[in-house]
């Protein structure tokens, strides 16, 4: 028996949540590799400077910049995995697939745009391919 998250209509749903997670570990990967010696000066910039943020808590900008590169990975993943949650949800209709996809699609569109501003080519790449394979996944969910 098929089982449901590769039924007609969620086949695309199904494979955009798929990407959705591999564009985290692409990510994760992506900043774990080892910085450039040009880039040291900035860096230690980075680590020596502190910003109190309250609650007796004082990162440094690069403690920041850390928590932001895999907080970005951790939701990413999320998306993907709540995406392949529904789509096995047997009890999820068509319509709550084609709605999650909206807002899926409008997620990643709004990164894109993000880093369409910031100049940054791999992620803007990655987020544009989301952006369609949602919007596909949209139709193909509310059309089935």
């Amino acid at each position: 028996m098929t089982k449901p998250i590769f039924t007609k209509g969620r086949r695309l749903y199904t494979t955009a949540s798929i990407l959705t997670i591999l564009v985290a570990v692409m990510h994760t990967v992506g900043n774990l590799q080892p910085d450039p010696p040009q880039y040291e000066g900035v860096l230690t910039a980075m680590r020596e400077a502190p910003v109190p943020m309250g609650m007796g808590m004082e990162p440094s900008i690069y403690d920041i910049y850390w928590s932001l590169v895999f907080g970005m990975s951790v939701l990413l993943a999320g998306i993907g995995v709540l995406g392949l949650v529904l789509a096995a949800t047997t009890d999820a209709s068509m319509k709550v697939l084609a709605r999650s996809a909206a807002m899926f699609a409008v997620i990643s569109a709004a990164q894109a745009a993000i880093l369409w501003v910031a100049q940054v080519p791999p992620p803007l790449i990655s987020f544009a391919v989301l952006t369609v394979l949602w919007t596909l996944a949209m139709r193909t969910t509310r059309f089935a």
